[in-house]
């Protein structure tokens, strides 16, 4: 697994949902523009490479999620209103194919327990029930780990 991490604010700790096969290398790089990044790609199986990046911004994340394509064929969002328990959510962008609406119930999960709004973009070539359960338990994962702290570099 690759992992870059920059630091957000307090968030709870959940441990990792889905066994793969990865590789701990952290790094953290400063932001100036206050957004926050994460990223870290993992095996599902012993051929599917999933991809997956957040931006933390003050109030709200930027979710993606994909294979080794790297394109941007949907997008959805959610947000919670005062009106219903469940965040509001619609596909922006649809791409169709696979991953049609999945990207908007993945990103109501994600909004309701992040207590923010979501926007998500799933780009997979194929994406059946189970890739899509694992990218969202990893999705998971990635959004309420700890921050790690800026370290030296080791000569």
């Amino acid at each position: 697994m690759a992992d870059s991490t920059t630091p957000r604010g307090n968030t709870s700790q959940m441990a990792d949902p889905a066994p793969a096969a990865e590789s701990e290398s952290p790094t953290v790089a400063p932001s100036r523009t206050g957004l926050l990044t994460r990223s870290r790609s993992v095996m599902f199986g012993d051929d599917k490479a999933v991809h997956l990046q957040v931006v933390c911004m003050a109030e709200s994340y930027y979710v993606w999620a994909g294979d080794s394509g790297g394109r941007m064929d949907n997008l959805a969002a959610a947000i919670q209103t005062r009106f219903d328990t469940m965040p509001a959510s619609r596909e922006l962008i649809d791409g169709g194919g696979d991953t049609s609406g999945v990207g908007k119930r993945m990103s109501t999960r994600l909004s309701k327990r992040l207590k923010a709004p979501v926007f998500l973009s799933v780009n997979f070539e194929q994406l059946d029930d189970e890739l899509a359960l694992f990218v969202e338990l990893q999705l998971v994962g990635l959004l309420t780990e700890q921050p790690s702290q800026p370290t030296e570099p080791t000569v």
